[in-house]
């Protein structure tokens, strides 16, 4: 290796370059252990034997006065103020770790059902409990939420069912019209669930509390049919096809007298058969009873006291 003169001469360079040991070249990093001092403890175990005093051949403490490392190597002192740096540094960097976890608690990702949760380490031990709890009432809303899903998901549940009973939808007084003896007996009945006076005079329509409004036609293609048309009607509105329409209807305000609700309502058992439950009237050959059903989500639940309650009126 080159060595300039200069280094030779600075005192630094000679104690900071490395150094290596002249018999096996192993690299020293640290000043060695001076043979004086290992022979001044062995002449220190001597001097107890007094047979041993006479061995030694020199004075040991002439020896540990001088120090063959001194200007080779960094003094003890400066390598015991290294060390105290590095602990210092190291307890430093410790104590830093405290702090910020002192003032930045660590925060851990709890997994529950369906969900996770964000909790400071102070929580952790009462995650336990919580989410023993929390799991329950999340699988109880789960398993609702999944029962849900898969009935609205089910091919096979219908889409339309048959109406419930439900209260009268128009305020009618008796006061506001003439019903005269020779009125159906269900007029004001009618009017108070979405009839006309007109649509009553036009249609033969009847209600009972127990099928609802139910409508007699002697077609259902044809919105006005003959007398003729089927040689076996007599006239009478129980050999015609019953249309049962539920407990109220609702006529557009133009529509006056039904006949664009009956229009609409034969056209719609034509072009949506779903909609509607055709059955043939037993004893009238060729008539059939057509029930309109409703969307399973329109159907509302009264309570039974409401229609017992209406039942007592409206049958009389």
């Amino acid at each position: 290796m080159d060595i300039e003169p200069d280094e030779l001469t600075d005192p630094q360079y000679t104690l900071m370059r490395t150094k290596s040991c002249p018999s096996c070249r192993a690299v020293v990093k640290r000043r060695p252990v001076p043979v004086f001092m290992v022979k001044a403890i062995a002449t220190a175990l001597r001097n107890a034997k007094p047979s041993s005093l006479g061995l030694l051949g020199s004075s040991p403490t002439e020896a540990v006065d001088e120090d063959p490392w001194n200007g080779i190597f960094p003094s003890s002192e400066m390598d015991e103020e290294d060390v105290r740096d590095d602990e210092d540094d190291d307890s430093d960097s410790e104590s830093s770790e405290v702090e910020i976890l002192t003032m930045n608690p660590p925060r851990y990702y709890g997994r529950t059902p369906f969900r996770t949760i964000f909790l400071d380490s102070s929580d952790s031990d009462r995650i336990g409990e919580e989410d023993g709890f929390d799991s329950e009432d999340d699988d109880a809303n789960e398993n609702e939420e999944n029962e849900s899903d898969d009935e609205e998901d089910d091919p096979r549940r219908p889409r339309y069912v048959l109406p419930h009973w439900t209260p009268p939808t128009v305020s009618v007084s008796p006061e506001d019209y003439d019903i005269s003896t020779d009125d159906p007996p269900d007029t004001l009945k009618l009017l108070r669930r979405g009839c006309t006076m007109e649509m009553l005079q036009n249609y033969d329509i009847s209600y009972r509390h127990s099928t609802g409004i139910v409508l007699y036609l002697r077609s259902l293609i044809h919105l006005y049919a003959s007398d003729n048309e089927d040689s076996e009607d007599d006239g009478d509105a129980e050999g015609m096809h019953r249309v049962y329409l539920g407990w109220s209807i609702k006529l557009h305000p133009l529509d006056v007298d039904g006949e664009m609700f009956v229009s609409d309502l034969l056209e719609d058992i034509k072009t949506e058969p779903e909609r509607w439950q055709l059955t043939p009237r037993t004893g009238y050959l060729g008539k059939m009873n057509v029930r309109k059903l409703v969307p399973v989500t329109a159907v509302e639940e009264y309570d039974t006291t409401d229609s017992e309650l209406w039942a007592g009126t409206e049958d009389l």
